[in-house]
């Protein structure tokens, strides 16, 4: 073997060793390099139209801006089991920060303590709390109830016969007025949906007696005339329901508000977590998405993974406690 050769073979076998060293190309410690390079897909697991979709939508048209690469979000609804469906795609997902779930106290934090999802909490890594909205409910305009106190009166006449729609079967809404119902010794039937745009259809159409939103679905509609709204159900009332109570002022403890919030796989490594809290922050901080808010009547309300976690855990706590009693 001549010396040149031996030599050339020497800077092959280093050129291997340097690339065998990177982990393969584009990742360090197995996490992807310049992440993302690629668009990142937001499942939101109900219906467009409803406050989860119509908050994730706005943080995607603008978290171009704040990601590395100027990446986009795209916005995917999959729809199905009080938000479990779409949950459960991304409990299974690869955990390399491109697919996300908007997730809410439906779709985390009720249908677990049911036992109606094959995943918790803790099968999810959060990056960031995005809203906190109270619910309302509401009632056609022509409906005989102009304040609480005459639909109260009347609830407690005839028993069974007030029909209130809802996202479905163990949504936020169902779990706080059936908490409500049972403060007050009533009976009342619940009319499962697939989403608060159904049951607003429903509604409007005569087909039930009320409905529990969140205050964002219900503003527009009470606004034109459409509906008239009776009472809150959560810890504040919005600026735009000013005059209308919250169920706990009326002797009902029924405070818990709809959390929500993004998602990733729960073993997205720490590095990914950092980099998609922080641009999608920085993103709901922009005050062109803060207006975009307000034109939802809400604002965004921010939480960290750490403090977001702690929020998930203490309305967990609140519910599981409500499912007790039911």
């Amino acid at each position: 073997m001549t010396k040149k050769f031996r030599l050339s073979m020497i800077g092959l076998g280093l050129l291997v060793l340097l690339m065998a060293g990177c982990g393969g190309a584009g990742k360090a410690n197995g996490v992807e390099e310049d992440f993302p390079t690629k668009p990142i897909e937001l499942i939101v697991p109900f219906a467009a139209g409803g406050p989860t979709d119509m908050t994730a939508r706005i943080l995607a048209t603008s978290a171009n801006k704040y990601l590395p690469n100027n990446k986009e979000v795209v916005v995917v609804n999959k729809v199905g089991a009080s938000g479990t469906i779409g949950t459960t795609e991304v409990v299974n997902a690869k955990p390399d920060g491109y697919t996300l779930v908007q997730v809410t106290g439906t779709s985390l934090g009720v249908q677990p303590l049911l036992g109606r999802a094959d995943y918790t909490r803790d099968d999810l890594k959060p990056i960031i709390q995005i809203a906190s909205l109270p619910s309302v409910l509401v009632v056609n305009a022509d409906a005989p109830w102009d304040t609480f106190e005459e639909w109260e009166a009347w609830v407690k006449e005839n028993p069974g016969e007030f029909t209130y729609g809802t996202p479905g079967v163990g949504s936020f809404g169902n779990i706080n007025f059936e908490d409500l119902s049972g403060k007050m010794g009533v009976e009342t039937q619940h009319i499962p949906f697939e989403g608060n745009s159904e049951a607003v259809t429903s509604l409007l159409g005569g087909h039930i007696k009320g409905a529990v939103l969140q205050d964002i679905d219900a503003k527009s509609h009470v606004e034109s005339g459409d509906m008239k709204a009776l009472a809150v159900i959560g810890s504040y009332a919005p600026d735009w329901l000013d005059g209308i109570p919250l169920v706990k002022e009326k002797g009902y403890d029924v405070t818990t508000d709809l959390f929500i919030g993004v998602m990733a796989p729960k073993d997205l490594p720490d590095e990914i977590q950092s980099i998609l809290h922080d641009a999608f922050k920085k993103t709901l901080e922009d005050p062109e998405v803060i207006e975009s808010f307000k034109t939802l009547n809400t604002e965004p309300y921010l939480a960290d993974p750490e403090q977001f976690k702690t929020n998930m855990e203490d309305a967990s706590k609140v519910l599981e406690e409500i499912l007790k009693e039911e």
